[in-house]
């Protein structure tokens, strides 16, 4: 593997480190490589020095499962020119408006609140906004994911004035191996929401 096989680019208006790697790469390596989170922190270092973000995020873990899970789906005799881009590390600006408590059940991941003024809100970004629940749930060490989906609908409630306060935010689903159907509609009559699950990206 030569510095040439993997791409890695800051996106300034997204505040994002995303890096592009060739099928072969995955293949033939059997995790990313340690240099990559190396230069995705360094970078975002750079930015919060300067003051363009408040604080940032590596996303070490996801980036390895997405790895192994492609060396699982592809076979390492495949000959391509496939490429994969990945987000592998995201900065952002505070929103001190934005609370997490854990959760004191196992259904849900945690609870959060969105204690700004509805202007605040609707001028926050949404990736900011997860980003933000990211860290407060690692600072509180709250392993569990939560369902960026219902976050997404937190946030437009909030937007449209609707009080979040103490809202439990479900536990991230996971593909449903038992489930043969290609995806599956859930909804929650409570939260009058309704939410999908993929099981097979096929069917775009």
């Amino acid at each position: 593997m030569t510095e040439s096989d993997i791409k890695t680019s800051y996106l300034t208006a997204q505040r994002k480190v995303r890096i592009e790697v060739p099928l072969a790469t995955c293949l033939t390596a059997d995790a990313p490589p340690q240099e990559l989170i190396e230069k995705a922190t360094a970078k975002l270092d750079v930015e919060k020095n300067s003051g363009t973000i408040d604080h940032y995020l590596i996303y070490n873990e996801q980036i390895s499962t997405i790895w192994k899970t492609i060396r699982g789906i592809y076979d390492k005799k495949t000959v391509g020119k496939d490429r994969f881009i990945f987000t592998l590390g995201l900065g952002g600006r505070k929103y001190p408006w934005v609370k997490v408590l854990p959760a004191n059940d196992q259904k849900n991941a945690y609870h959060i609140s969105f204690q700004g003024s509805v202007s605040e809100i609707n001028n926050a970004r949404l990736e900011w906004i997860k980003l933000e629940i990211d860290l407060i749930a690692q600072n509180l060490n709250i392993l569990k994911e939560g369902n960026s989906a219902q976050i997404h609908g937190a946030w437009l409630r909030a937007c449209n004035g609707d009080s979040i306060d103490n809202l439990p935010i479900s536990i991230a689903p996971e593909k449903d191996s038992c489930n043969d159907k290609p995806y599956k509609i859930i909804g929650n009559r409570m939260r009058q929401e309704a939410s999908i699950i993929i099981n097979d990206s096929n069917i775009f």
